[in-house]
């Protein structure tokens, strides 16, 4: 991606710590996304209905659904699941109904260095 163009991100995170992570990252790396976050499924489609994102971060595990409600729905936007346990049915599940691409946290948060390369990855495979 062109450094000066934002990718408008939407993240998908209802737990305060791992959404300040991702805020933190892209402050520290100066990435160029423009987000917005929902933490809930009817908040996300919400957002998806009046704003449209280059590329959805989903949390599997929300307080009112799964990343697999969203995933399902999104045909206009590439997905990348995020979740916290590395379930080898669960990321086949989620890449069989049309995701992108899969992270699995840490709890030292280091997935987050592989999100610039995962979000620009997507986005040029939908784009293609």
């Amino acid at each position: 991606m062109e450094k000066n163009i934002k990718i408008n991100v939407l993240l998908v995170e209802d737990n305060e710590v791992d959404a300040m992570a991702f805020e933190r990252q892209v402050a520290k790396h100066d990435l160029p996304y423009a987000y917005q976050r929902a933490n809930s499924i009817a908040a996300a489609k919400k957002l998806l209905d009046d704003t449209h994102f280059d590329i959805a971060l989903l949390d599997h595990q929300l307080k009112d659904g799964t990343s697999m409600q969203l995933i399902e729905t999104i045909n206009d936007t590439p997905t990348i699941l995020i979740t916290g346990n590395g379930n080898e049915d669960l990321v086949v599940k989620a890449m069989n109904a049309g995701a992108y691409d899969y992270i699995v946290k840490d709890s030292g948060g280091n997935y987050l260095t592989t999100l610039p390369s995962k979000v620009n990855n997507a986005i040029k495979r939908f784009r293609t």
